[in-house]
């Protein structure tokens, strides 16, 4: 199953050119609820029909770069999972959205197009996914933080890195990748997740349980 994301502006033809161009069983939109009202969608819409080709919409907030990047890589890591072949043309939509589309097929390891009269394939790129970016003793940390979580309490969880100095370090790098904040008085700290923490740790979490 080939499935081929597309995002949307107003202009349908950046859609209809990477339908052309590519091979695929069913296509994904990716666009605002706004622009769900445009003639672009509606028509994209009526060409499907047309066609069979099943089309899902993916509503993001096309200029809220990384809350569509959290959406798109979410929807492509269930797709993947589900056995499907995902390709991805990031031209169409406001650039906030396009940047959020190549960074999200990037972090999943997907192809990615930019299709506007040529075909451009961009490169897969290395070093940039979630288990390039962590260290192991990040990852097990991450997978071990809760919403209002001590560093005690993540030290009894997380017995790999048991040490209560060193396992603040693994916390400090990873707040300092905008994983994670913190809040404390002379009660203590409280860890919690960033959004980008929270797709990280579903991330981290998937892949300790497959190596287990």
């Amino acid at each position: 199953m080939r499935t081929l994301y597309c995002t949307l502006g107003f202009e349908k033809s950046k859609v209809t050119e990477a339908m052309r161009a590519l091979g695929h069983d069913q296509i994904v939109i990716v666009t605002s609820e706004e622009n769900t009202r445009s003639d672009a969608y509606r028509e994209l819409l009526e060409i499907n029909a047309l066609s069979g080709t099943p089309l899902e919409t993916l509503l993001v907030d096309k200029f809220d770069l990384m809350a569509s990047f959290l959406a798109l890589a979410k929807h492509i890591e269930e797709a993947k999972e589900r056995g499907e072949l995902v390709l991805m043309n990031v031209a169409g939509g406001t650039h906030a959205l396009s940047v959020a589309a190549m960074l999200a097929a990037f972090q999943c390891g997907v192809e990615a197009y930019h299709i506007e009269r040529e075909v451009t394939k961009l490169p897969i790129l290395n070093l940039v996914s979630i288990g390039e970016r962590l260290t192991e003793e990040e990852k097990e940390v991450l997978a071990e933080v809760h919403e209002g979580a001590s560093v005690e309490a993540i030290g009894h969880a997380c017995t790999s890195v048991s040490d209560f100095e060193r396992r603040k370090q693994v916390l400090i790098g990873l707040k300092r990748k905008g994983l994670l904040t913190s809040t404390g008085d002379g009660n203590g700290i409280a860890i919690s997740l960033t959004s980008l923490g929270e797709y990280y740790r579903t991330a981290v979490v998937r892949e300790l349980q497959a190596r287990s």
